[in-house]
């Protein structure tokens, strides 16, 4: 199998200047940010240069006419400039080197091998409800654009951002993962908010932005595992463009709802439709007796399957004279995630993410060179769902042991593909650590390893093997991986 945006295996800142010049007219003007996450929005003493990451330390050491420096004026005005490297190498013991690893997203594109995954770099501002400034002032914008490049770029490109190859790839036969590493421009959005009620306020968000469903992200910064799970890579999207409401009259609750072009869809669509639902509730109290617990509900609804076969994500459609317009069938995805850390135990950290997915599915047209050949496969209404727990313990400074165990229903393979028309369920178990070697070294600390050892089952033979004359699949596979994250 593979990720939706290659299952060809499976059956296949100019916001941000405005803001900082804005802003630079009043050193304590509030903070805003197309980024979720709220910083500090008063000036913040200058923390020694040698603890900063290496683009901050670049940034301290370009003057400024104030007497100051860049990265204390960006601070002050609230925006932030990060990025990270990370590169990393599975060996997978059931199959031939060189070729694609079942199942997997993000780390199999070239099993065997190391690979450059992503070098990311990202400018947001912040927006941050409790500061004085921006409650007196009454409104603030914020913004966040990220850009990545390497092999993660091709895997994660929505329908009309993918500017190297297109629908004619599939027809002639080329190699549609040409080059290996893509630029993507993983988020471009704005924020604008208004503060209400006592401590709360309201932000719309517009733009493309990295999906708020599962609890693993596109960053690897944020995830305890190189690989990712059979839920993060099949039953939910990588990103979403459109407009979304959200709501937070406390530090309790968050309300969101808004409208999308769909998954993965940006400035082209799979299909006719105009939008998607999107929603959702964040619950963190503030109680002791629910102390280090948060809950969150995720919803989506709209029509999502394309009318044309799922290689071609990318939404380029030019001569292939597939597109058809699916407009009448609809999927639904229901999620829950529960994050615990016991109070008694903050080392610990437990997370339950659970998945439910309804697709009314459609036909979908296969092109000519793609077998089973040209002609049309109905998958017909199906279920799929998705159980993974996770759980972290930090042993030290220097290592936070992890373990990840799944399960993966997939009606009739409509989000895998691994068995046209089939029902697949598959399962994974995953060990590994986070590894910091230099924890208490300025530069070193943002160093970590990751290495991880994993075990994938399913009840249908559909994992490669060596690739030999006569091999057949298996029910199985076993793999070993680690990656290397450098922030800067």
């Amino acid at each position: 199998m593979r990720h939706r945006h290659s299952k060809v295996s499976l059956a296949l800142a100019a916001l941000m200047a405005t803001a900082g010049v804005a802003a630079a007219a009043s050193p304590s003007a509030p903070t805003v940010s197309l980024d979720d996450s709220a910083t500090q929005a008063q000036p913040q003493a200058m923390p020694q240069s040698q603890s900063l990451p290496a683009l901050s330390y670049g940034l301290s050491k370009v003057p400024t006419g104030n007497g100051g420096n860049l990265y204390q004026d960006m601070q002050n005005w609230g925006i932030n400039i990060s990025g990270f490297i990370d590169a990393g190498y599975t060996a997978n013991f059931d199959h031939q080197a060189g070729s694609n690893i079942g199942g997997r997203v993000f780390d199999q594109e070239n099993g065997n091998h190391l690979q450059l995954d992503q070098i990311d770099v990202s400018i947001s501002k912040a927006i941050d409800f409790s500061n004085a400034n921006f409650r007196k002032r009454g409104w603030d914008v914020g913004g966040k654009v990220e850009v990545l490049y390497g092999m993660d770029g091709d895997l994660i490109h929505s329908n009309g951002m993918n500017f190297y190859h297109g629908n004619n790839y599939y027809q002639n036969g080329q190699n549609p993962f040409k080059p290996i590493n893509q630029f993507d421009v993983v988020q471009a959005y704005a924020t604008f908010a208004v503060p209400m009620f006592d401590t709360g306020g309201l932000k719309i968000k517009a733009g493309k932005f990295v999906t708020p469903f599962g609890d693993e992200t596109i960053n690897p910064t944020t995830n305890p595992f190189y690989s990712h799970s059979y839920e993060f890579g099949f039953g939910i999207p990588f990103t979403q463009t459109g407009i979304l409401a959200i709501f937070s009259p406390n530090s309790d609750w968050t309300f969101s709802a808004g409208v999308t072009r769909g998954w993965n869809n940006t400035l082209t669509k799979t299909n006719d439709t105009l939008a998607d639902f999107l929603g959702g509730i964040n619950w963190t109290p503030q109680e002791k007796r629910f102390q280090g617990l948060t809950a969150t509900l995720n919803y989506s609804l709209g029509a999502q399957d394309p009318s044309y076969y799922p290689n071609d994500l990318d939404g380029d459609l030019d001569g292939s004279g597939l597109r058809s317009g699916d407009n009448s069938h609809y999927r639904s995805v229901t999620e829950v995630i529960l994050t615990y850390t016991p109070p008694k135990m903050s080392q610990l950290t437990l997370t339950s993410d659970s998945l439910w997915g309804y697709d009314g599915a459609s036909d979908i047209i296969i092109p000519t060179g793609v077998s089973p050949g040209t002609g049309t496969v109905s998958y017909g209404p199906a279920n799929y769902y998705a159980e993974e727990a996770v759980a972290s313990y930090k042993l030290n400074s220097y290592v936070t042991l992890n373990g990840r165990a799944e399960w993966y229903h997939d009606g009739h393979s409509g989000t895998t593909y691994a068995i046209v028309g089939r029902t697949v369920n598959l399962s994974e178990f995953t060990i590994g650590a986070t590894i910091t070697p230099f924890p208490n070294s300025s530069w070193g600390k943002y160093l970590k390893l990751r290495p991880e050892l994993r075990q994938d089952y399913a009840d249908h033979p559909i994992f490669q093997t060596g690739g030999g004359s006569g091999s057949t699949a298996k029910r199985y596979q076993t793999t070993a991986a680690m990656d290397v994250i450098y922030s800067f």
